[in-house]
């Protein structure tokens, strides 16, 4: 890591930064602390544009990325040219859908990819900005089912988010749609050490291993599958349905 980078308390991915002051995020203790002063500050003074950014960092460090969207959003309105306000609302919107990152419609990409080019035009020096609009590429291209064309600006942006699990997430499903199950394997390992509870992270390795017919492996992703849904004893099922065989 850099000298003048962060790392998000919540999803662990690194934020690069010119103004570390700016752009550093509470911890979440601290975070709960601050959107409590922060709401009793927005009910003194409702065009305080300090307070909703405080208030969007404190919602994104807990994770209530829909609560960050909104304060980003006002703090726009009423603290003009923020460019990392900007850049927060559109990583807010990006991890908001995290858990369906393989379904994100073309319109939510293009609206995200709208409040990070706006935050790069603001201050140019927002790097980071570039990894993230490689990201939403590679998205929009896998939406299209271009998956070869999606690889290469996901490898982009891996490069400079190592620790962004959904970015392995969408690699390894694109991999998976050219067959290429090594890779496969590869990213959505990577991705699963991230996230551990990411059944579909686990899904497509067990799937990836049982046409390798690496069977060890298999039965590993199958009971990991079957504990992420729930019921451990199902694992012989989930077996099946990586073979293709659903009751």
């Amino acid at each position: 890591m850099r000298p003048l980078d962060t790392r998000c308390d919540y999803c662990g991915s690194i934020v690069l930064v010119s103004q570390p002051a700016e752009l550093a995020l509470p911890a979440i203790a601290q975070a709960q602390k601050l959107a409590a002063q922060m709401r009793e500050r927005i009910a003194l003074n409702p065009y305080d544009g300090d307070a909703y950014y405080q208030l969007g960092l404190a919602a994104f460090t807990l994770g209530r990325y829909d609560q960050a969207e909104n304060a980003f959003e006002q703090a726009q309105r009423y603290l003009p040219g923020s460019a990392v306000a900007y850049y927060f609302r559109g990583l807010a919107m990006l991890l908001a859908k995290q858990e369906d990152i393989l379904g994100i419609a073309d319109f939510r990409l293009r609206a995200i990819q709208r409040q990070l080019e706006m935050a790069r035009e603001l201050d140019p020096h927002l790097l980071v900005t570039d990894a993230y609009l490689d990201f939403l590429r590679g998205l929009q291209l896998r939406n299209r089912e271009k998956y070869r064309e999606a690889i290469a600006p996901l490898q982009q942006a891996a490069k400079a988010l190592p620790d962004l699990a959904i970015l392995y997430k969408v690699l390894a499903a694109c991999y998976f749609q050219i067959n290429d199950l090594p890779n496969v394997i590869r990213a959505a390992k990577r991705g699963f050490e991230l996230r551990p509870t990411d059944q579909d992270l686990a899904y497509m390795l067990g799937v990836a291993h049982a046409r390798l017919e690496q069977f060890n492996e298999m039965e590993n992703y199958a009971r990991r599958v079957a504990v992420l849904r729930g019921d451990s004893t199902q694992w012989y099922q989930v077996v099946r349905e990586f073979h293709g065989k659903f009751d």
